[in-house]
């Protein structure tokens, strides 16, 4: 059994790209490791919605301690 020696993919281009995030994931959990799905685009908005709103307490907060 000669390994490598077949040609025929030769000048053919993929059908995908290998080797991506969704490769590593799918071989992740072939193996047995639990895998979160990705956040969705609306779990985004709102963890940023919550950064800034915390990020706007401290900075009031900041400017009532300088104020004193």
């Amino acid at each position: 059994m000669s390994m490598g020696s077949d040609t025929s993919w030769v000048g053919k281009k993929p059908l995908r790209r290998l080797g991506g995030m969704f490769d590593a994931l799918s071989i992740a959990v072939e193996i047995g490791f639990f895998v979160n799905p990705p956040p969705s685009q609306e779990d985004k908005n709102v963890a940023h919605l919550t950064y800034v709103s915390e990020m706007v307490k401290k900075c009031e907060t900041s400017a009532r301690i300088t104020a004193i």
